[in-house]
């Protein structure tokens, strides 16, 4: 088993193209790779817990829970 900073460095995941770099950050490549239809990442992966308030909200938190689970507002 790989931790994640010995992953995107392992010789078959570099043979394969597994990991790219974007805007400085290190995220799994699009896979699998079709020929007709090429994948791409579109853009940099989200900073971690940017997205958290509203996974939260989706889940049927309220605006005062979400502020005691993460601190917010």
């Amino acid at each position: 088993m790989l931790d994640w900073t010995e992953a995107p460095t392992h010789p078959q995941h570099h043979a394969l193209n597994s990991f790219a770099q974007i805007g400085g950050v290190t995220q799994p490549a699009a896979h699998p790779l079709f020929s007709r239809t090429p994948a791409a990442i579109q853009g940099p992966a989200p900073a971690s817990g940017a997205d958290t308030a509203a996974v939260l909200a989706r889940l049927g938190y309220g605006v005062e829970e979400i502020a005691a689970l993460t601190g917010m507002w």
